[in-house]
Parts: C-alpha cells; sequence; structure tokens
C-alpha cells in the first residue's frame, strides 16, 4: 500500500487516540477535529489525555483538533514542520 502521509480520523468520537497513531511518523496532515457544534452528527475526540504524544509526530505539517477537548498548545513547540493548525470551537486559548 502506498503511504499518502495523510490521515483523517474526524468526528469519530474517539475516548481515547489509538496506540498505533503515534507509530506513523511518517504522517504529514492528521484531522483528528469534528463536525461543528451546530451539527447533529457531531462526535469530538477526546485529544487531551494524550496531545503530549502527538509531538512524536515531528514531519506534520497540518494538524486538525477543531472541535476537540484541547485546551493547550504546548506540544507544539516540538513540531518544527507545522504549518497548519485548525483549534477553532476548543478551549486554547493562547
Amino acid at each position: 500500500a502506498q503511504r499518502t502521509g495523510r490521515l483523517s480520523l474526524n468526528n469519530l468520537g474517539l475516548q481515547r487516540l489509538p496506540e498505533a497513531l503515534f507509530a506513523l511518523t511518517h504522517l504529514r496532515e492528521l484531522d483528528l477535529g469534528a463536525a461543528p457544534p451546530w451539527e447533529s452528527e457531531r462526535r469530538p475526540n477526546a485529544v487531551l489525555a494524550q496531545a503530549g504524544r502527538l509531538a512524536e509526530l515531528t514531519r506534520l505539517e497540518t494538524l486538525d483538533v477543531s472541535c476537540s477537548d484541547l485546551d493547550d498548545l504546548s506540544f507544539m513547540a516540538s513540531l518544527m514542520a507545522i504549518q497548519n493548525l485548525d483549534c477553532s470551537f476548543t478551549k486554547v486559548n493562547n
């Protein structure tokens, strides 16, 4: 199978991020976001408890954590390749 460097776990309502995710160090784009609050089929993912582990994905260029429980971006300090971040509809305020 060809590696695309993209993974969408959007709107799955995950209570915990899969352990296998952190082994995908080739990822360039990761979507952990959810549908906006006005959508009836909204199922946000729980990202906060494992946010620090996202720093293991050092090749990430695009990260979507919109509508998740994330409230802090300190894990982003080691993501040197990041170009696009969507943290809309989260409690992030820094």
